[in-house]
């Protein structure tokens, strides 16, 4: 086996990566290659090699002195970010791949980063079967639509929201976040990802509402969008999920837009949740749809 060493990337290791085919992350992946050819040429020429030179964590592999691979990395939050990753053709399942996402877990390790993580487009396969081998797990694979509000359940006194105020929004994110986290159930939590935001900053990004279940506060439900395309994030107890009380609640903070509904995509914290929830929103009129590109995460 070829020694393989993992170097200091450089501006000339940025050029030549950009302009590879590789098999991993981009610019390989599908949403690359849909690109159209002087789109593709411009990116290989000036948007991608600024861009992984601004990285400060980078790496290329070498083998006797030749280039054979690459990798891009930025911390976001508590995670690593592996931007782009790859390995020329003849010389993968020979260890740069792994070497170079090893390099990049000492790297996070050393900044006190809890994570690694990538994104990609669901369609890549090859980079899923990597990470996976690798013990990278996706966030979540798939989010909830709704285009019909109609069919969402009435809302119930036992079971309402309460629009927070300002000084309220960020506090109640972090509070919810941070349960799951400690109970175990979103090993990989948003929070994770979440830059530190000024109170003002966050209660300016969409609208958060408090879920009720009787008189104890349950979950934390926030809703963005302009037009009546919406996206929204509900963090709460895996055990809500399994009765019609999160579509309630969904239900009572849509009423309060005022623009013509055309369709919601709903997230939850992880894999466990939507399975808790798949029998009351199917009933409610939500569908699952699997979501374009993927977010994994590693466990340092």
């Amino acid at each position: 086996m070829t020694d393989i060493r993992i170097t200091p990337a450089s501006w000339g290791d940025a050029w030549w990566a950009a302009g590879q085919d590789f098999a991993l992350l981009p610019p390989v992946d599908p949403d690359f290659a849909a690109l159209s050819p002087a789109r593709r040429i411009l990116l290989r020429l000036f948007v991608l090699p600024l861009s992984y030179r601004k990285r400060p964590s980078r790496w290329t592999a070498r083998a006797q002195e030749r280039r054979i691979g690459y990798l891009y990395a930025r911390p976001q939050g508590r995670v690593l970010m592996l931007d782009s990753l790859g390995v020329l053709p003849e010389h993968r399942r020979r260890g740069a791949g792994r070497a170079l996402v090893a390099r990049a877990a000492r790297q996070a390790q050393e900044e006190g980063l809890t994570f690694l993580g990538g994104s990609l487009a669901s369609a890549n396969r090859t980079a899923r079967q990597f990470f996976s081998a690798l013990g990278f797990r996706p966030l979540r694979t798939r989010r909830w639509l709704l285009e019909d509000p109609a069919a969402l359940p009435a809302p119930k006194e036992a079971w309402r929201v309460e629009e927070l105020s300002a000084p309220e929004t960020l506090p109640a994110y972090e509070r919810w976040q941070d349960h799951a986290v400690r109970s175990g159930i979103a090993w990989a939590a948003e929070a994770l990802l979440t830059r530190p935001l000024s109170r003002r900053d966050w209660a300016g990004y969409a609208r958060h509402w408090g879920c009720f279940r009787g008189g104890s506060q349950r979950g934390y439900l926030r809703i963005a969008g302009l037009r009546g395309e919406y996206r929204a994030y509900l963090a709460c107890r895996v055990a809500d999920l399994k009765d019609a009380a999160a579509a309630a609640w969904l239900a009572q903070a849509l009423r309060s837009y005022q623009a013509e509904f055309r369709s919601l995509r709903l997230d939850l914290p992880t894999e466990a949740h939507i399975q808790a929830g798949r029998r009351a929103f199917e009933a409610s009129g939500l569908r699952l749809e699997p979501r374009p590109r993927l977010l994994l995460l590693r466990p340092l």
